[in-house]
């Protein structure tokens, strides 16, 4: 059983379990009101072309506001870490997230995001530049060490691409340059790991 496996099955464990902590101190967790800044890495080993590096590694700053106790509203960014001369791409965003047990010190969410990302790829033969806009559906777990401080992690489950492509090869390929075109993506399954921290207001 790989790791993404046993992940999601922990995720659904404790999903279906989380009602025995109907005990735990109220004085953990999120509340409406509460404000919050937090910073995380993804690790991505999606290719989208063979031009990309195999495995990706981005920084995400954040900031959310709680609107009830269970729905957060957020604005997200994230930056390419292994930025070269050949390859670079950044995102900005904004998502919400869903909390079932808001007010424990350990618990589930689900975040819905959309994002819009640029990636550039530089060749002496060949450029190419990427514009999409993506909606991406995520699950995660969140636990706090002290009252304001937490660390989460998160998985896509779920996530819907639209890009515009325009490239500039030169003679190194067999078509005209330059050329553009529009790609849509669906992929559907566990991908892209977040481990992050956060402090709450």
């Amino acid at each position: 059983m790989n790791f993404k496996t046993t992940y999601t099955l922990l995720v659904l464990t404790i999903t279906f379990s989380i009602t025995t902590y109907a005990q735990e101190d109220q004085s953990y967790g999120f509340h409406k009101g509460d404000f919050y800044v937090s910073g995380a890495f993804k690790y991505s080993s999606l290719i989208s072309d063979a031009f990309n590096p195999d495995n990706e590694l981005f920084v995400e700053p954040s900031v959310g506001y709680f609107i009830s106790d269970h729905v957060s509203l957020g604005a997200q960014s994230e930056f390419l870490l292994t930025n070269t001369d050949n390859y670079e791409s950044f995102g900005v965003g904004v998502n919400g997230r869903y909390f079932f047990m808001p007010q424990k010190r350990f618990n589930v969410f689900t975040e819905l995001a959309l994002e819009y990302s640029n990636s550039k790829i530089k060749f002496p033969s060949f450029n190419s530049n990427t514009e999409a806009i993506s909606a991406t559906f995520s699950t995660g777990l969140n636990y706090f060490i002290t009252k304001n401080l937490s660390l989460f992690t998160k998985f896509e489950i779920l996530d819907f691409s639209h890009s515009e492509v325009d490239t500039n090869s030169g003679n190194f390929f067999q078509f005209q340059s330059p050329q553009s075109y529009d790609n849509n993506t669906l992929r559907i399954g566990p991908e892209n790991l977040h481990l992050g921290i956060l402090y709450k207001f």
